[in-house]
């Protein structure tokens, strides 16, 4: 009967604790699960957060090595960038360590609200010990009754099992989901110090760069300097080329001048050459000669050349002179012209035939012009008159004909000397001329040339 007693005394003890587990399995544990669900939950998200934003940091860190290579001029902003990338990673990790300890602080607490629960329960268990010795002799009435409230305890056992497997398999999963955070974390903490040695790196290369853009600015300037004297010794040169073009310019034209003196000195050399030998020819050459080798436009010219020579001038006036009256033969007969030229040559006082034979055809020029002045009147007067053509046209032009020839013939038979004046030969070889082509045309005109 004592161990009975004992036995449900036991019984009651544990049906009063797994109450209190259960009731505390159905508020407060479950409670801290959701909370510490909830948590890992928002702590797993805000970890695939900041994985992704870790990610999306790395392509923009690539991506902003790639643009520093390019370049670097926007390496500054970068680093601000960063740098503020950075205090938002550190942010983040401030969050993460908060949420830790404010789910370290939840179990603590739970801990702690566990131990006064413990000792609460332990008053009960003292206080049902007391109650169940007093009500030992109670027990017997009360056993049908606690065989059935074991049957019903053993079926809460059953669901309190259930509910410790579901909760122990919560927690498993809490601590998977709590395992895979830390790993997370270590990924991330991996990935924060990535990004530390790839901000390490940029800061190493923009050091470099700057020290690259120092000197390259320092060759820039050391490049200007040069350029300038380069330029500097250009323009130099190109002042001396163009001193240079100016002199070659102005010797040349002094070498166009010399030679332009020169082909006038070798001018002027053959000129005075010529004008010795012309000299020379009017000094030593005969009268006759001089005649027969100059003429009236050679005697002008050389009037103006060797004019001033005393020895030549003499001899070119009287050539002048001769040259004067020659030109009165191929004129009209003037007996006062060819009187004054027969004065002007008898100052000729020059050896010469040709002045003599001159002298005698300007005294005879009207013995010969006289007879064919008549000749011509006759013809004009008597053999072109209409009234002695006799007989046909053909006929009476060539008995016309013949008569002139034979008037002609006669004045040159008596006159075998007139081809000595140009004048009187022109009047008798255009007399010939128009007559064998046409015997009745006027030659009167011609009368009046004599």
């Amino acid at each position: 009967m004592r161990r009975k007693i004992v036995f449900v005394t036991l019984c009651s003890i544990l049906i009063v604790f797994f109450q209190c587990n259960s009731s505390r399995s159905k508020s407060k544990p479950q409670t801290f699960n959701e909370t510490q669900s909830e948590a890992v939950e928002q702590k797993t998200q805000e970890n695939q957060q900041l994985a992704t934003q870790i990610e999306q940091r790395d392509a923009q860190i690539e991506q902003l090595v790639a643009q520093n290579q390019q370049n670097g001029a926007t390496i500054k902003q970068q680093e601000t960038e960063l740098k503020l990338k950075d205090t938002e990673i550190e942010n983040r990790d401030l969050k993460i360590q908060k949420k830790d300890a404010e789910i370290r602080l939840l179990i603590t607490q739970n801990q702690q609200q566990q131990d006064p629960q413990i000792q609460q329960l332990a008053a009960q268990v003292q206080q049902k010990e007391t109650e169940l010795q007093r009500q030992v002799v109670q027990a017997q009435q009360k056993d049908t009754e606690l065989q059935r409230q074991i049957v019903q305890n053993r079926q809460k056992d059953s669901l309190i099992n259930h509910h410790v497997a579901q909760v122990r398999q919560k927690d498993t999963e809490l601590q998977r989901q709590i395992a895979q955070n830390r790993q997370k974390d270590s990924l991330t903490n991996h990935h924060i110090a990535l990004i530390r040695q790839k901000d390490s790196l940029i800061s190493h290369h923009t050091a470099q760069n700057r020290q690259k853009d120092s000197e390259l600015q320092r060759q820039i300037a050391q490049n200007r300097q040069k350029d300038s004297l380069i330029n500097h010794h250009v323009a130099q040169i190109q002042q001396k080329d163009t001193e240079l073009q100016r002199q070659i310019a102005q010797n040349r034209q002094k070498d166009t001048l010399t030679q332009q003196l020169t082909a006038r000195i070798d001018q002027k050399d053959k000129q005075i050459t010529q004008l010795d030998a012309i000299k020379n020819d009017y000094k030593s050459k005969k009268f006759d000669e001089l005649v027969k080798s100059s003429t009236p436009f050679s005697i002008q010219s050389h009037l103006s050349l060797v004019g001033s020579d005393a020895g030549v001038k003499p001899v070119l006036d009287d050539l002048n002179r001769y040259f004067n009256a020659q030109e009165l033969l191929s004129r009209k007969y003037d007996a006062g012209t060819i009187s004054n030229a027969q004065r002007q040559l008898n100052q000729i006082k020059r050896e010469s035939k040709l002045v003599g034979d001159l002298k005698d055809n300007l005294s005879k020029y009207k013995e010969f012009n006289d007879p064919l002045k008549r000749t011509v009147a006759k013809i004009v007067n008597e053999i072109d008159k209409p009234a002695n053509m006799a007989g046909s046209a053909d006929t009476a032009k060539r008995g016309k004909f013949s008569d002139i020839m034979k008037e002609l013939n006669e004045y040159i038979y008596n006159n075998p000397s007139y081809v000595n004046y140009p004048h009187l030969s022109r009047i008798v070889f255009d007399i010939m001329q128009r007559k064998s082509l046409n015997p009745d045309e006027s030659i009167r005109d011609l009368l009046q040339k004599l």
